[in-house]
């Protein structure tokens, strides 16, 4: 008699056929054959590069090395990206914490807004712009709360010549902090309530405009 087979059948990775192996290899087998376990080696590993979205081949060896980067450029570029964004967090913390001084607002406000009187868009020369608190607050340091003015209109603003202009937006949120604004610097409800509804409206807001009732 002939000895009793009592192993198991398997699949292949390489071909996806059939073979049968020693129930002691059942876990450590691969492969029918030394063509396939050749072949099945040098089989390129393709990942997508995180920096550019490129498709990239490597040898199969780098699969489990978590490879992400297609060249040393990419990876210096996405580094630099990260940076940028890890000193912005920053800076955004520093202004919230209520550090009110005027020289070193300014620095971290630079690295994430664009230096522009946010009325007439003066950017010629950076020290010509002031930071002016919103609500007038100077201990408020929100970076909501910080406007970008030249100084020529920093003084028109304080001496309620101008006003700030409305921000731009579509959520309510934006329109009450508008409301808020435009009350705050000596408007009645019913204007600036119509004012801030009314740049809702330019920025796209579905707002139906109440219609006057007929008079009898």
């Amino acid at each position: 008699m002939g000895k009793i087979k009592s192993g198991i059948n398997i699949n292949c990775n390489a071909c996806n056929k059939e073979f049968y192996v020693p129930r002691y290899r059942s876990e450590t087998a691969k492969f029918c054959s030394l063509f396939c376990q050749n072949h099945k080696q040098h089989d390129k590993y393709i990942f997508e590069c995180i920096s550019c979205g490129k498709k990239c081949e490597t040898s199969p060896s780098r699969r489990y090395t978590n490879k992400k980067f297609c060249s040393i450029e990419c990876r210096e570029k996405n580094a630099a990206t990260d940076k940028e964004r890890r000193k912005k967090i920053k800076a955004i913390n520093i202004i919230r914490r209520g550090n009110t001084k005027a020289r070193t607002m300014r620095k971290y406000i630079s690295q994430f807004r664009k230096m522009m009187c946010d009325i007439c868009g003066y950017n010629e020369y950076e020290f010509c712009l002031d930071m002016h608190h919103i609500d007038h607050n100077p201990n408020n340091n929100h970076p909501d709360n910080i406007g970008i003015l030249c100084c020529l209109c920093h003084r028109k603003l304080h001496k309620g010549v101008i006003d700030m202009p409305l921000k731009k937006g579509t959520s309510r949120a934006t329109i009450g902090k508008n409301i808020k604004e435009m009350e705050a610097s000596g408007h009645p409800a019913k204007q600036a309530i119509a004012a801030s509804l009314n740049e809702a409206r330019m920025s796209g807001a579905k707002i139906a405009k109440k219609k006057k009732g007929k008079k009898k």
